[in-house]
């Protein structure tokens, strides 16, 4: 027993040492402190609150200084954060290597300045140098201040402006290097790397952040704004393939009243349409990029692409979770989705102007494109900036003297969007002419056959062997309002030499052509070219009207100026029944290129016997009015020719036995200067008294 009472009163002096250790300490656990813990989880927030309130006062508890200051904090007024940081303070006094007490500080200090923060968290850093909240928090107030200060200037107008950039460029470094450690301390935390991610893409690292975002799909393959900025960072890298995918996968995973946002809400802002119904929405805004797409050839809309990229952008650096201001839907996320990337951004910090009546210069954002600026105004020292417009009243002044409120209001009526498209490969120019004919093989079809002829430049960067190899592929759409009504896609591995177009010694080319049916109307063409080598691209967009050669009256085709003519159709690139053609899209021709004409009349009168008469006029004319001609030129037809002023008529008469004929000759003009000429045919029908005429420009070097 004696044994047992000795354990006993040694058991009690232990723990009654440790308990007053414990309670000189600050960290000891009291009844009142258990009873608070009580009444909080019961939701009795005031009976907790005394019981802290006594436990701290009579125990110096530095956990219920600790609880007293969470309930301080939730409260979220002024007065209670003052009386929260109080009670931290007090906590970490009593017990100094409380990281989450520290925590619960940085947290309180955020409210307060994220400077006070940073210096909270370098403490518990400095405590336990592996902790990844501290790490991440650092890493984000350094990232916050990179954006703060990046093309930062005070008295940008004034000679001596201060620039912020070299600070800038220090917080990046301090960014970078704590998300490094983040990402080392906690490899599974993915904020880490999705800071990281777009603090690189800030800096124009765009490359730097793509294997981030992989990294965090790699852990959470669900998370929409990893798929979303991934999506982001293919498009500024020119993996538009890769681009789609991601930004598939991320309205996939968005709810449908997100998605519907993100894809129909910010188009009709583009479109600036009112009253449309719900129902219709959906074919509305499909019709609207389907118009703006830049190159058909792709599996992918350029443009839309880039529109998901200005949103994406803004949501990420323009919401304001705190105002609950989603970033599309700012000002600056406006003039983003509907301009793009400024060419020049610049932020002026805030200033007073002291003189007669202080003024306050306020905090101003410049964004300055080619053709327009604007300027933005933090107002409210929010983060939230808005249009600036003049204060004539105020003591609050923008640093941008124009009326951008004003300006954009007009602007989302006459100048809603701009878009400069972007391809994977450099986008080059390239000759080409459209020629259109009626259909000779059936007079019942009503379509008419349009053809477009373009040339390559042998000198261009086109892959070529000495077999002149081109490899490259060509499209041709043909859209009536929004419908597609027809298309042409062809592969192009090789020309032969006998397509080539030889202008001079430094100027050859090869000549390809393409034909659609299309029926009499006013359309869109578009015809592009996608290199193989390098993904250049040439991009031709553009209004046609078709012609209609219908049954009923006299008319003539196009007239097609062409290197080389004969009657063995399998040569050339443009054939006409058993005529094969060498168009010269560059319409260019000298000493060295011979020049052709062809052209086709349809419906002329047939008389009893079948045939035809009619006269065809070849009127040439020097653009320039004041040209003259010194020469008559021959013809390897028999012509007569007759000069009037500044213009050269040759006239001929024909017979044939086929009321739609087909023409071509060779012109002479070895004797002529250089200059541009009007080529004018015309066709008088003897037989009907009718007369029909076509003209194309012929440039002479």
């Amino acid at each position: 027993m004696k044994v047992k009472v000795t354990n006993g009163l040694i058991f009690v002096l232990m723990f009654y040492t440790s308990t007053a250790l414990a309670q000189e300490s600050g960290t000891s656990i009291n009844e009142y402190h258990t009873r608070g813990l009580i009444a909080l989880n019961e939701g009795k927030i005031a009976d907790a609150e005394k019981s802290f309130s006594y436990s701290a006062k009579e125990y110096s508890c530095a956990p219920s200084y600790f609880e007293l200051a969470k309930i301080e904090l939730n409260k979220n007024t002024v007065y209670s954060r003052d009386k929260a940081r109080d009670y931290i303070q007090k906590a970490i006094w009593k017990d100094p290597k409380n990281i989450e007490y520290r925590m619960l500080k940085a947290k309180l200090m955020e409210v307060f300045s994220s400077s006070m923060a940073y210096d909270v968290y370098e403490e518990i850093v400095e405590i336990d140098p592996g902790n990844t909240e501290a790490l991440y928090n650092l890493g984000r107030i350094s990232e916050e201040q990179f954006y703060e200060y990046y093309n930062s200037f005070m008295n940008y107008e004034s000679g001596n402006s201060l620039s912020y950039n070299d600070y800038a460029y220090k917080e990046f470094i301090n960014a970078e290097t704590f998300f490094d450690r983040a990402i080392k301390s906690d490899p599974g935390r993915t904020d880490s790397y999705l800071h990281l991610s777009i603090l690189f893409s800030e800096a124009g690292k765009f490359e730097n952040g793509i294997p981030l975002l992989k990294k965090v799909i790699q852990i959470d393959s669900l998370n929409k704004n990893a798929w979303s900025f991934l999506g982001y960072l293919y498009y500024k890298t020119l993996r538009f393939d890769s681009c789609q995918s991601a930004y598939k996968k991320a309205m996939d995973l968005m709810t449908e009243k997100e998605r519907k946002e993100f894809t129909d809400s910010t188009t009709m802002m583009l479109m600036n349409e009112e009253g449309i119904k719900p129902e219709n929405i959906d074919k509305i805004v499909n019709d609207f990029w389907s118009r703006k797409d830049p190159l058909y050839l792709t599996k992918y809309n350029e443009r839309l692409l880039e529109h998901y990229s200005r949103i994406v952008y803004s949501n990420v650096m323009f919401s304001i979770a705190k105002q609950k201001v989603t970033g599309w839907k700012s000002d600056r996320g406006e003039i983003m989705v509907r301009y793009g990337e400024p060419l020049n951004r610049i932020r002026l910090r805030p200033y007073i102007e002291a003189g007669g009546k202080m003024q306050l210069m306020l905090k101003t954002d410049l964004w300055i494109y080619e053709n327009k600026t604007f300027g933005f105004t933090d107002d409210y020292w929010t983060d939230n900036f808005r249009f600036s417009a003049p204060n004539i009243y105020g003591r609050t002044f923008s640093q941008f003297s124009y009326d951008t409120y004003s300006y954009v209001k007009n602007l989302r009526r006459t100048d809603p969007e701009e878009y400069e498209p972007k391809f994977k490969g450099p986008v080059f120019t390239l000759p080409y002419v459209i020629a259109q004919f009626k259909d000779l093989s059936n007079d019942e079809n009503q379509n008419t056959e349009v053809y477009l002829s373009y040339a390559l430049n042998v000198f261009d960067i086109f892959e070529y062997t000495d077999k002149y190899r081109f490899p490259h592929q060509s499209g041709l759409f043909l859209f009536d309002g929004n419908n597609k009504q027809g298309q042409q896609i062809e592969n192009i591995t090789y020309i032969g030499n006998e397509r080539e177009l030889k202008i001079s010694p430094s100027e050859k080319y090869w000549v390809n052509s393409m034909e659609l049916d299309a029926k009499p109307d006013s359309v869109s063409l578009a015809f592009e070219i996608v290199r193989n080598k390098d993904g250049g691209v040439s991009t031709n967009h553009f209004p046609l009207l078709i012609k209609n050669y219908d049954n009923r009256k006299l008319d003539i085709s196009d007239i097609v100026l062409a290197a080389g003519i004969e009657k063995s159709p399998g040569k050339y690139s443009l054939i006409r029944k058993n005529i094969g053609i060498l168009p010269n899209p560059t319409q260019t021709f000298n000493h060295n290129t011979p020049v052709f004409l062809y052209y086709e009349v349809y419906n002329l009168q047939q008389d009893k016997d079948q045939k035809t008469g009619f006269e065809q006029k070849i009127t040439i004319k020097k653009v320039n009015e004041n040209s003259f001609f010194d020469n008559l030129f021959s013809s390897v037809i028999n012509l007569f020719s007759s000069k009037h002023g500044d213009e050269i008529t040759l006239t001929t008469d024909y017979q044939s036995f086929e009321k739609n004929t087909q023409i071509y000759l060779q012109l002479d003009m070895n004797n002529y200067q250089p200059g541009d000429y009007i080529i004018r045919v015309t066709i008088n029908d003897k037989l009907a008294d009718s007369e029909t005429s076509s003209e194309a420009l012929l440039k002479w070097r």
